[in-house]
């Protein structure tokens, strides 16, 4: 069982600019937390991200984008910052909000990904913020229900905003360690003692992936194995299916003994990134044991 610790959701405002049903829904969420009645605070925090996906398509929209202007290009979670503008040929080029790297057509390196104006949905922090607050929520009671394989998805999604987030790589890397994944479970967790070296509980959850692992793991950059840890493990890579991801899983995949869900995730097989943004989440350690205050 994972530890209460790993598990407790944040207790942070959210920003000014959220429409009261997204508060009031994840407010009651986290009063349904604390008092241990998950299925209620699970109802709550699914309903918050339904309202905020309702806030997000009732936005007002500029004609066209301007460089900074963050974006969601898919409707499957994904969001962007804009990096180049054409308008007059109708011409946006992206930046990858969860792994920070620009997108591309078929492999990286490549040619350009081209989005045209009606495929982008101007938003604003505040909500990206919240969703990957709640997406972090949402985490925390799947693992606390040990519903581990929904805990990764959550997770992901989160990841798929912020690429380093501590609390959702801690959150998945322990849900990976009840799916008998010590491996995976080693590669994130190990990126969650990158962002937070100092917090207990990820150091804890790491040396137990560590011990159940296989003797002959490998992580999926190859440099750290049974030798020791050495580069603190990929950090998410977040791509829509359209954009071919930058390496494979498969030999950490057969590590393991499991097929590749198919789910619309990141892939942790890329080399380090450099941290996102701070979302109002993530102000405490990746524990996020509950606090005074309201979410």
């Amino acid at each position: 069982r994972a530890p209460v610790a790993a598990m407790a959701p944040p207790q942070e405002e959210c920003g000014a600019g959220i429409d009261e049903p997204c508060r009031f829904a994840r407010t009651a969420g986290n009063s349904a937390y604390a008092a241990g009645d998950l299925d209620k605070a699970l109802e709550c925090y699914e309903e918050a991200m339904v309202a905020c996906d309702k806030a997000l398509d009732d936005e007002e929209q500029p004609k066209a984008l301007e460089v900074g202007q963050l974006v969601r290009y898919s409707e499957k979670g994904y969001f962007g910052v804009v990096m180049s503008v054409f308008p007059l040929f109708d011409e946006y080029f992206l930046k990858d909000l969860g792994s920070d790297q620009a997108i591309w057509v078929g492999e990286p390196g490549g040619s350009l990904r081209q989005f045209a104006r009606t495929e982008l949905l101007a938003v604003k922090r505040e909500h990206v913020d919240f969703r990957l607050a709640v997406l972090q929520n949402l985490a925390a009671v799947a693992l606390r229900q040990e519903n581990f394989e929904q805990t990764v998805r959550w997770a992901d999604f989160a990841l798929c905003i912020q690429g380093r987030s501590p609390k959702a790589l801690m959150r998945k890397g322990a849900a990976l360690l009840r799916l008998n994944q010590p491996g995976p479970a080693s590669d994130v967790l190990a990126t969650a003692a990158q962002e937070v070296p100092g917090d207990v509980e990820v150091r804890r959850l790491l040396r137990e992936a560590e011990k159940k692992r296989s003797p002959m793991w490998v992580c999926v950059t190859g440099c750290c194995g049974p030798w020791g840890i050495v580069c603190g493990g990929p950090v998410a890579e977040a791509m829509p299916q359209v954009v071919a991801p930058a390496g494979s899983k498969s030999a950490v995949a057969a590590e393991e003994g499991e097929e590749e869900a198919e789910v619309p995730r990141p892939s942790a097989t890329v080399a380090v990134l450099p941290g996102a943004p701070d979302a109002a989440d993530d102000r405490g350690g990746a524990g996020g044991a509950p606090g005074a205050g309201g979410a």
